[in-house]
This record gives structure tokens, C-alpha cells and sequence, in this order.
């Protein structure tokens, strides 16, 4: 069974564009300046959108005691102000739509394609959150509590910083090197903007050196799923262990999705019936009945290897379930 994509694909496929990007001849065949600034462009404003996503507020004061997370939150605000001002510097209405790339449209072409890719992203992690008629935001998964944390919110902007990092010598190189057409006006703005990438970078360095990122947190962000229930799988007769395994996964991914969405309906749903009541506790009856067994096997082996340990509060944890079953 193939595995669902994660934010992760999504984000390599976009570093793969701009690597490509750099790796065409330096003279760029005749490139349009015009062209790859629209391009340029697609993606600073995706970019943004990120940063805006997990920095909404201005940075405040910070209390004693949070000169960390306070740097971070700074970095995020002045990272998100720095991309708007990149932005602007490429704001043509009259520049070319996507897709219609004159010559050397190759190095266009994979801008474009990386906007996509981080696109696709953004939308994956908006699976999850959901806003009500006056702007608040709402969790509709598990993984919304991870898209909204502080932890997601750093590694975000990190990786904006290595995106930045690679496009900024990217675009300069393109501006200032005498394989591309265009006129001295396009080719300022174009170097403008990529001098405001040198200054993303330099904000997300700075922070990284003051509290560094743990990569945990890059890995986390990377791990985040599209909010799609797995498909329902029925084992096979000459299931394997493994195979099992990977079945009581995805069942129980399937009974949290649906306990997210089952929460959000009014009580007087039309899917509440009789036989979806009756399934519902004969999962939760099976779920804590296995639980039980689980948690008193783990304390009976807490006791034999580590008499004190944790296996005071394992049977305790297991008279709960045994309660609830």
C-alpha cells in the first residue's frame, strides 16, 4: 500500500527546483529578466504566506525569561517583513503569466514549478485548521496541534531561511550577469529583491545561533500528513505480523480522524444512529480492554526489571481502562 505524501515531499520537491535552477549554464541562454522576476515573484509571495501563517501578530516586549522564544518570534516578524519588501520590488502587472515563458524559459519554468510545490504544501497544512465566519481558527485534526505549535512555527521559518538561501544568489547572478536580456530598471529590482533574501537569511541565522533549532522539530514538520483518513484495509488470511501491525495503525488513525470530525456535529446529526452507536462502543469496549492488557503486561515487567519504577502508576492506568471498559 503506498504511503499518503507528506509536507516533507512537498518541500524537497521545491529545493529540487531552485537546485536545478542553479545548476544551468551561467550564461542562462538569453534568460528574460522580465520573465523570471514574475516568477521570482510566485514564489517570495508564497513564502510570505508561510511566515505570515505562523507569525500573526507584531513581536512584543518579551518577559523575563523568554529571550529565546522572543527571538524567534522576531526573526519570524522581520523575516515575514523582509519578503513583502523583496515582493515589492518585483510587483509587475504588466509582466507575464505563468506558463508563457519566452526564451530560456527553463530557469522560469522550475520557479514556477517550485511555487507549486509550495503551494501543495501550504494547502496540506491548512487541512487541519479551519476558520469559523469571524476569522477565529479551528482545530479539525490530531495534527492541527502540531501545525499550530511553537515548534512547527520555528521550523517553518528555517526552512523559508534555506529557501531564501538558495534563491538569492540565484536571482543576483541572473541580474547581474550578461547572459540575460532585459532593461537596467528590471535588473536593479530583480538584485533589489534578492538583497532582501541575503537579509531573510541573515535573520534565520541569527536566530539559529542564539537558540538553535532542533532538528527534531524540522523532522516534525516534515512528517505532517494531508487530514485524509486511511483507506479501510481488511487483513488478508496469511496476514503477517507486520501486516497487523500496520493494521491496528491505520485503524486507530481511522477512529481519531473520525472522533475529530464526529465532535464537530451537532447531536441531532443524521449519522447518529442506533448501529453507529453500537459500533462506536464495541470499539471503545475492544480499545480499553486492550489497553488494559497492554499496560498491566508493561507494569509486570516493570516490577521484574525495575522494582520502584513506573509500575505503581501503569496499574493505575490499567484500572482505568478496566473502568471504562
Amino acid at each position: 500500500m503506498t504511503s499518503p505524501p507528506v509536507f516533507g515531499d512537498f518541500l524537497d520537491a521545491a529545493h529540487g527546483h531552485l537546485a536545478e535552477a542553479g545548476r544551468l549554464p551561467a550564461a542562462y541562454g538569453g534568460v528574460d529578466i522580465r520573465q523570471v522576476s514574475h516568477s521570482t515573484l510566485g514564489l517570495l509571495l508564497l513564502m510570505h504566506r508561510y511566515v505570515e501563517d505562523v507569525t500573526p501578530r507584531p513581536v512584543r516586549e518579551p518577559p523575563r525569561g523568554q529571550r529565546a522564544a522572543a527571538g524567534w518570534t522576531r526573526a519570524g516578524t522581520e523575516t515575514r517583513e523582509a519578503l513583502a519588501r523583496a515582493a515589492a520590488f518585483l510587483n509587475q502587472p504588466d509582466a507575464p503569466r505563468p506558463g508563457q515563458h519566452p526564451a530560456g524559459g527553463e530557469l522560469a519554468w522550475h520557479l514556477d514549478a517550485a511555487a507549486a510545490s509550495l503551494a501543495a504544501g501550504r494547502d496540506l497544512l491548512q487541512t487541519h485548521l479551519a476558520h469559523d465566519r469571524g476569522g477565529e481558527r479551528h482545530l479539525r485534526s490530531q495534527w492541527g496541534l502540531v501545525v499550530t505549535s511553537p515548534a512547527v512555527a520555528r521550523a517553518i521559518v528555517v526552512e523559508m531561511g534555506a529557501l531564501a538561501w538558495r534563491l538569492a544568489p540565484l536571482g543576483a547572478g541572473l541580474a547581474l550577469g550578461p547572459g540575460s536580456h532585459g532593461s537596467r530598471e528590471d535588473r536593479q529590482k530583480l538584485n533589489a529583491a534578492c538583497q532582501w533574501l541575503w537579509i531573510v537569511d541573515s535573520h534565520v541565522a541569527a536566530a539559529q545561533r542564539h537558540e538553535p533549532v532542533p532538528g527534531s522539530d524540522v523532522e516534525l514538520l516534515r512528517a505532517i500528513p494531508p487530514r485524509t483518513p486511511a483507506p479501510r484495509r481488511l487483513p488478508a488470511p496469511d496476514e503477517t505480523v507486520a501486516g497487523l501491525c500496520t493494521g491496528v495503525i491505520t485503524s486507530a488513525e481511522r477512529v481519531r480522524h473520525l472522533a475529530w470530525e464526529t465532535s464537530t456535529r451537532p447531536a441531532s446529526s443524521a449519522d447518529l444512529t442506533i448501529n453507529s452507536l453500537r459500533r462506536v462502543a464495541a470499539t471503545s469496549t475492544l480499545t480499553s480492554h486492550h489497553c488494559e492488557i497492554l499496560l498491566r503486561a508493561l507494569a509486570e515487567r516493570e516490577t521484574a526489571h525495575r522494582p520502584g519504577g513506573q509500575a505503581a502508576g501503569l496499574l493505575q492506568a490499567a484500572d482505568a481502562a478496566g473502568r471504562t471498559r
